[in-house]
């Protein structure tokens, strides 16, 4: 019997872990609301069906892609396109769905909907598609890994750290990987601003900060990145630079970072911002590095982790194990 896995990526949180389960990953349209009921779970757009059961219960010898790419072929596709006249049959409506396979994945980490990591083993493309070896071709969808965001030096180590969990899965020694996470913060604490700032584009600085003169105030809901300009603007509004550096605008894209302020280390309030290429060293506060590094590396690999049933990793670069 094939072991069906369909799971509803609009309203799940975490999703789950599929560890080598030859995961199929079968794309619907996105242009309208397309669905389908299977086994009472509403699905759209996407849906993630596991064969590992086949894959172990039959005498075939040869590579398992291959045989689900038969499957798929030979029974899935006919009997979904069969299923879909006979529910628009019933309805009296047009059927408009198609089928089609995207990718198969030897593992996939799903943290909700659009946020996912899949290690593939194989994508459509021209003739019989495209093969790849075990984490030679990550996907990456709305995670950090791949968000422009992200610092350069962590998206790097971030990709590293994923190649990692995807091999050891749920075998992972969490004491050896925050041991190799001490080192990376070194690497990190050594590294040029510019490759450990997050960034983002300022559209409406305006809507942000009421005043930046004498002093910062911000106005409801103001984002972080803007307060970071903020604190950069009323830092060089009262600094004697201001015929060096410029003033962050609306339309410019700034680079940020927690910062350490006033002697309290920590928090969101805490933030500071620059124009890219144009680092004010002579005012420019400190660098929160146990924040930095905690919320570019430590929270994104912690997603991975809790999703594949391990405890996640301290700020302190600890092992916090439960006793029950």
């Amino acid at each position: 019997m094939l072991n069906y896995q369909f799971e509803d990526i609009e309203s799940c949180e975490c999703i789950g872990f599929f560890e080598d389960e030859y995961v199929y990953d079968i794309e619907m349209p996105d242009d309208e609301e397309h669905t389908f009921i299977a086994n009472d779970i509403l699905v759209h757009n996407s849906c993630y069906v596991t064969f590992q059961d086949v894959v172990n219960g039959c005498d075939w010898k040869e590579d398992p892609i291959q045989l689900l790419l038969k499957i798929y072929k030979f029974r899935i596709r006919e009997y979904i396109e069969k299923s879909y006249k006979q529910y628009a049959d019933s309805t009296g409506t047009e059927n408009i769905q198609n089928l089609e396979m995207e990718t198969i994945s030897r593992t996939a980490i799903l943290l909700k909907k659009k946020k996912y990591c899949l290690d593939l083993a194989w994508k459509d493309g021209e003739g019989d598609g495209i093969f790849y070896a075990p984490q030679q071709k990550i996907k990456a969808i709305g995670v950090e890994i791949v968000q422009s965001s992200t610092p350069l030096f962590a998206r790097n180590k971030l990709k590293d750290l994923l190649k990692m969990i995807f091999i050891e899965k749920r075998k992972l020694n969490l004491r050896k990987t925050a041991d190799l996470l001490k080192k990376e913060k070194q690497a990190f604490m050594l590294d040029n601003i510019e490759n450990i700032s997050m960034s983002s584009g300022i559209t409406d600085y305006e809507k942000g900060i009421a005043d930046d003169r004498s002093k910062l105030v911000t106005l409801p809901h103001c984002p972080m990145h803007v307060r970071a300009a903020g604190y950069h603007n009323l830092l060089l509004n009262t600094s004697k630079w201001k015929n060096k550096y410029q003033l962050i605008k609306s339309g410019d894209k700034v680079r940020y970072y927690y910062a350490k302020i006033d002697g309290i280390q920590g928090g969101e309030e805490n933030v500071f911002g620059y124009l890219p290429g144009n680092y004010p060293i002579e005012f420019a506060p400190s660098v929160d590095y146990d924040t930095q590094f905690a919320k570019c590396i430590i929270d994104p690999l912690n997603r991975f982790i809790e999703a594949i049933g391990l405890p996640p990793i301290s700020p302190e670069l600890v092992v916090r194990t439960q006793l029950f």
